[in-house]
């Protein structure tokens, strides 16, 4: 199966940290792709992917449901290391596992990104589970980002 390719997306639920949480184990760095496509969305189940309803009581009352596909961020294999971008007016940053948490508390403008399927089989039940290979993320910047974006920034350590 080749991977999942989504331009602009709308992404959420976002735990580039790994923390635990109610949704989430500890360790696990996550996030959803929102599909609020319907014909994506059965396209995207018809195939095994690991849809989930993000408003189930809505549908209860009668509405149509909306999807999002949750993504892991898994480090750790050289071979399938994801590559993660954050776009900036600076440029173009490859974030590693020590940085990517950075994204939790960005605000993206766009995301591009590709998804490496993977195909699992349990008790008799199967599905496609959604990990990053390459992601585009670019960050909304404030008001002054561009003015100061020359400007070296400073190492952390005080000379004195």
């Amino acid at each position: 199966m080749q991977n999942l390719n989504i331009e602009n997306a709308r992404i959420g639920y976002k735990n580039f940290r790994g923390l635990e949480s109610k949704y989430n184990a500890q360790g696990n760095r996550t996030f959803s792709v929102f599909i609020d496509d319907a014909d994506t969305a059965e396209a995207l189940l018809a195939d095994g992917w690991n849809l989930k309803i993000r408003n189930k009581k809505d549908v209860a009352e009668g509405e149509d449901p909306k999807y999002h596909l949750p993504v892991s961020v898994k480090y750790g294999s050289d071979y399938y290391r994801p590559r993660i971008f954050q776009i900036t007016s600076s440029g173009k940053t490859l974030l590693t596992e020590e940085t990517v948490d950075l994204l939790d508390y960005s605000v993206f403008d766009k995301v591009d990104l590709s998804l490496r399927p993977y195909e699992w089989e349990v008790n008799g039940t199967s599905g496609i589970k959604a990990y990053v290979d390459e992601m585009y993320v670019t960050i909304q910047e404030g008001a002054f980002a561009s003015k100061y974006s020359d400007t070296p920034t400073l190492d952390s350590e005080i000379p004195f």
